[in-house]
């Protein structure tokens, strides 16, 4: 038998035991790689979904602290409209007092006070707040005089009985 003969003979018969020996040895190993390429394509997947539940959950966090933030605003806003409503009805009050003790307005005290009732009624005042705008729209106007201020003329004069008061 020639050389070559044998190399082929030789070649033959490794190839014979890589067909045998390797091959399912490459099968298993395929195989394997398809079961790790699967589990981490599930793991993958499972992260994808943890990770979409967790925004969802961080979203509904978020929602339920801004909702509370909007209604603390709320409850200032409501808070704050409250403590308008109660130093506008004092204004009216004070203003309608004065005027009355006065006996007239001028032109610029009737277009505040007119201002300040419209803001009242505007924030829902009403009732005794009405009786003072009508009192006050019913003084005759007169833009001739200089009207006083009574409550700096009551504090002058109590000054000046009790030394020390103010």
């Amino acid at each position: 038998m020639e050389t070559w003969q044998i190399v082929l003979e030789y070649i033959g018969t490794i190839g014979q035991f890589l067909s045998i020996a390797i091959v399912p040895i490459a099968v298993v190993a395929v195989k394997e790689m398809m079961a790790n390429n699967a589990k981490k394509q599930e793991k993958a997947q499972a992260d994808a979904d943890q990770k979409r539940e967790d925004a969802r959950e961080d979203a509904r966090r978020d929602r339920e602290a801004i909702e509370k933030k909007l209604d603390d605003i709320y409850q200032n806003v409501m808070l704050n409209n409250a403590s308008s409503k109660s130093t506008m009805r004092y204004m009216l009050q004070r203003r309608h007092a004065e005027y009355m003790m006065q006996g007239y307005v001028t032109s610029l005290q009737l277009d505040e006070f007119n201002r300040d009732w419209e803001t009242y009624a505007a924030q829902g005042g009403n009732g005794t707040g009405h009786k003072w705008h009508d009192e006050v729209n019913a003084l005759p106007i007169d833009d001739t005089k200089h009207p006083k201020n009574f409550y700096l003329e009551l504090m002058k004069k109590n000054k000046e009985s009790e030394p020390g008061l103010f």
